[in-house]
């Protein structure tokens, strides 16, 4: 059984609870508990139906328990509250009424509770003021008095919300404290004044304490009201009952203990947006929305349903950023955000969803931006499923925390490295192709059991030089890995010997003109073949190309041809001996889109040409670039635009 030193912090807690409303309004929470304290003195059972009390603690004329005046006797008076079953400590309030006739002891808690008193005491001190103490010790406190008035009633709030994990005490309406206090009530369930502590504090009367819980199902309907008048609910597939009878025969719908648990409604042609409402639903624990035709926004009102634990809103044409208040469903389970329109990067506060056993499913939307390495902290989580989006950058490599992750998808998009994942215990499949990874990210990884890496994005980048002939020219591909095979091909076929990372064209001949292209191959990723991006080169009789028949007298970096461009642009320059050439793409910011060259050249006019994409693969936005060339000898830049 609850002692009462246990018990009356719960009355505390109750009255913390409603904090989150930021008011001590109770109009929205359900009185489940009243204790009108208005037995005689000799009634030691209090009769006050349908609550009892086991101790009658006070009556008019004096503070009392058990039919003894207290004051002088602080042992006399241990009472406290049956356990209360429906008190949900997530959202709960206590509200009390009391009356101070005469102030007996500085600075006595009017409450005690909770074990070793870790709870947050009201205290009544002799100049008439009311104060919070937040301590294990009775002397502590924690906020600033609020004034009270001798011999007037007054009524004392106390409201918890577990969102916050906070509560506030409240005084005729008044917050008293300043701030929040956490609370520890440890599944406390109800309510004592134990002690003597209200007789050693002042001499008067406390009566009327009710304890409430959270909203009545009737706030549940209204949600659900909300839902079916925003996404055409006269049109669902099946709405039989909605709106007529019961709310528990309501299609889709379960009630438990008077709130609704569930609202199954997956493909069931709900369209438009889901309403704010939406978050009211603050019991429901799975909420099956699937594969239906909802759009817009998903409101941040979704992030108060704090019961949740099987969320499910795949399969319809959601749009926007992901809500960061996902991050306060603490008991989230399953979350599945697949196939919609959504954009943006993760939300930091997905961090706070670490808790999580089973998948966390966010493939098939416009997702960007990198994968937070707090999700190394999801140690049980099942399946993270991240594929058919445009992340880049790293898959960090605190993944390999994620003790228990048996399917890891993340196909499909811009990632540039992948740690060596093969030491997670329980790690099966690995879906990692359509990236841009190479052999290094690859190789560490082949004893996955099921690991499916091939094709990947092409390597190097592509271009256009003309030399002259007579000239050498040498074509290099850096590919990482311990175990690559190379083979070059002009215009598709395999060139003799040309089995190296390196090609080199000795004293060119008319005949070496073409397209040239590397195919990268590795024994132990057996399943790839890299290609490398097309390098096509001309060769001209006297060293320069048909518009010129000398070699350039002088260094020159030409306008780009088109320009504005869309998508691609050719980029002409002259050099008037052999250099070494460094050929960049910049944004406005200064920063480097691409390099296009960046090796020694013939003396002659070149050409190259620049696809609009950055040196991850990915088509760059319209705006204004900047292409610099830099030899020894020579720096120039010019403007370009880029248009859709």
């Amino acid at each position: 059984m609850t002692s009462s030193k246990e018990s009356l912090f719960i009355l505390f807690i109750v009255l913390f609870s409603f904090s989150a409303l930021q008011s001590q309004d109770l109009s929205n929470m359900t009185l489940i508990a009243h204790y009108p304290l208005s037995s005689t003195a000799n009634d030691t059972t209090g009769h006050n139906d349908p609550m009892t009390l086991i101790n009658t603690p006070f009556q008019e004329g004096g503070i009392y328990c058990n039919g003894n005046y207290i004051y002088g006797d602080p042992d006399s008076c241990d009472a406290h509250t049956p356990e209360i079953s429906d008190l949900e400590f997530e959202t709960f309030a206590v509200s009390a009424t009391f009356r101070v006739d005469e102030v007996v002891e500085k600075r006595r808690p009017v409450f005690v509770g909770g074990i070793n008193y870790k709870w947050i005491f009201p205290f009544i001190d002799p100049d008439t003021t009311i104060t919070l103490g937040h301590s294990n010790i009775f002397t502590a406190a924690g906020s600033s008095g609020v004034p009270f008035t001798m011999g007037d009633w007054h009524e004392l709030t106390f409201t918890y919300t577990g969102m916050e994990g906070m509560g506030r005490l409240y005084m005729d309406g008044v917050k008293i404290d300043s701030a929040a206090f956490v609370l520890d009530h440890n599944e406390d369930r109800a309510v004592t004044i134990t002690q003597g502590s209200v007789g050693r504090t002042f001499k008067g009367l406390l009566k009327d304490i009710k304890i409430y819980s959270r909203m009545s199902v009737e706030q549940d309907s209204l949600a659900l009201i909300a839902l079916y008048n925003s996404t055409d609910g006269t049109n669902w597939e099946d709405h039989t009952n909605w709106l007529s009878g019961p709310i528990d025969t309501w299609y889709g719908i379960t009630v438990e203990n008077g709130r609704v648990t569930k609202a199954d409604l997956d493909d069931n042609n709900l369209t438009g947006p889901l309403p704010s409402a939406i978050g009211n639903l603050t019991y429901v624990e799975r909420l099956y929305l699937h594969d239906n035709n909802l759009s817009g926004t998903i409101p941040p009102e979704i992030g108060n349903l704090v019961e949740v634990d099987y969320l499910y809103l795949a399969g319809n044409q959601l749009e926007g950023a992901i809500p960061p208040e996902f991050g306060n469903l603490k008991k989230l389970n399953d979350f599945y955000l697949s196939e919609n329109e959504l954009t943006g990067p993760i939300p930091a506060e997905f961090a706070n969803l670490s808790h999580m056993r089973g998948g966390l499913y966010l493939d098939d939307n416009r997702l960007t931006g990198t994968i937070p390495a707090e999700f190394g902290d999801f140690q049980h989580l099942h399946f993270l499923v991240l594929d058919d989006n445009q992340f880049e950058g790293s898959i960090p490599p605190e993944l390999v925390n994620m003790e228990e992750l048996r399917n890891l998808n993340i196909r499909n998009n811009r990632f540039n490295e992948l740690p060596d994942l093969s030491g997670m215990p329980l790690l099966s499949k690995l879906y990692a192709n359509d990236n841009q990874f190479t052999f290094e990210d690859l190789e560490p990884n082949i004893g996955i059991a099921t690991f499916t890496y091939s094709p990947q994005d092409s390597v190097g980048v592509k271009q256009d030089t003309t030399i002259a002939s007579g000239s050498d020219l040498e074509l290099s591909i850096e590919v990482g890995g311990t175990a690559n095979q190379y083979q070059w091909t002009k215009d598709g076929v395999d060139i003799p010997g040309a089995v190296d990372n390196t090609y080199t064209i000795n004293s060119a001949e008319a005949g070496d003109a073409g397209v040239y292209e590397c195919r990268i191959t590795n024994t132990i990723a057996i399943e790839l073949t890299l290609h490398s991006r097309p390098v096509t080169i001309t060769v001209t009789e006297t060293g320069v190309d048909e518009q010129d028949d000398a070699v350039p007298d002088r260094y020159a970096l030409f306008p780009n041809f088109p320009n504005p461009f869309n998508p691609s642009t050719e980029i002409r320059y002259d050099l008037p001996e052999a250099s070494e050439v460094v050929l960049k793409i910049y944004n406005m910011y200064g920063q480097e889109v691409i390099t296009l060259v960046n090796e020694s050249q013939t003396a002659g006019r070149k050409t190259v040409y620049w696809d609009g994409l950055d040196l991850r693969g990915q088509r760059v936005p319209s705006g204004i670039y900047v292409c610099r060339i830099r030899t020894v000898s020579f720096t120039k830049s010019h403007k370009m635009i880029k248009v859709d």
